[in-house]
C-alpha cells in the first residue's frame, strides 16, 4: 500500500498518467489485496485525475463476453470513446446487455466466491504438481491470485525450443522470452491453471517434467 501511495505522489507531482490494468483483482485465493490506485486516485483527489483503470468480464462471467470497463477522468473518456468508434463503432449490444443483466441481478457478485474456489483448487493442484514432478532447480511462483505460474528452469533449458515436444505431448505452454524486452527468458515460461480440472492439470505438469528430463538424456 505504501508504494502505491508513492506511485500516486509522483504522478501527481510529475503530471504522470497511471494505466491500471487489472483484469484479474477479483481472482485472490490467499493474502489481502492491495487497494486500487483508482481508489486512492478518487479518494485524494474527489474524482479520477491520474489513475485509469481497465477491467473486463471475460475473467469474471464467461471468456466470450468480450466486455470491459474503464475509470478515468472525464476528458480522457470522451477521447477514449471516440478512437472507440473510429475503430469498430461500439462493443456488441447483446454483450453488453448480458453484462448489465448480469450484475442489476446479483449474478456477478454471485459469480465471484464461485470461480474463486475453482481457481484456487486448480492453482493448488498444479503447485503440488510442480513439487512433485518437476527438475531439480526448478523455481516457480506461488501466486496469491490470478490464472498463471511463472516457472523457471535450469539455464541449460530453452523453453522456445521445448514447446514442440510438449505439443507433442498434449500440453502447451508460453515461453518466457515472450515477455522479456531484452531477449532473455530463454528458461522461462508461463503455464496457465484456469481451464483444466485438476486431474488435468497433475497429468499435464508430469508430462512436461518428462519432456524437460527427456531434453537433457
Amino acid at each position: 500500500a505504501e508504494r502505491r501511495h508513492a506511485l500516486l505522489e509522483l504522478a501527481a507531482r510529475y503530471t504522470l498518467p497511471i494505466v491500471e490494468d487489472d483484469p484479474y483483482g477479483e481472482l485472490r485465493y490467499s493474502g489481502e489485496a492491495a487497494p486500487l490506485l483508482a481508489a486512492l486516485d478518487i479518494a485524494r483527489f474527489g474524482a479520477p485525475r491520474h489513475v485509469l483503470y481497465l477491467s473486463t468480464f471475460s475473467k469474471l462471467l464467461v471468456p466470450g463476453l468480450r466486455v470491459g470497463w474503464a475509470v478515468a477522468p472525464e476528458p480522457l473518456l470522451r477521447r477514449m470513446v471516440q478512437v472507440k468508434q473510429g475503430l469498430d463503432l461500439h462493443t456488441s449490444s447483446l454483450a453488453q446487455a448480458i453484462a448489465y443483466e448480469a450484475c442489476r441481478d446479483g449474478l456477478l457478485q454471485r459469480q465471484i466466491p464461485r470461480i474463486r474456489g475453482v481457481y484456487q483448487a486448480r492453482r493448488d493442484a498444479m503447485l503440488g504438481a510442480l513439487e512433485q514432478y518437476m527438475p531439480a532447480g526448478t523455481r516457480w511462483t506461488k501466486p496469491d491470485g490470478g490464472m498463471f505460474l511463472w516457472i523457471t528452469l535450469p539455464e541449460s533449458y530453452n523453453t522456445t525450443e521445448l514447446l514442440a515436444r510438449a505439443l507433442d505431448r498434449q500440453v502447451a505452454f508460453v515461453p518466457g522470452g515472450a515477455f522479456h524486452a531484452n531477449g532473455g527468458g530463454a528458461n522461462t515460461m508461463r503455464l496457465n491453471f484456469s481451464f483444466s480440472t485438476p486431474e488435468q492439470i497433475v497429468a499435464g505438469v508430469q508430462r512436461l517434467a518428462e519432456v524437460f528430463r527427456d531434453a537433457l538424456a
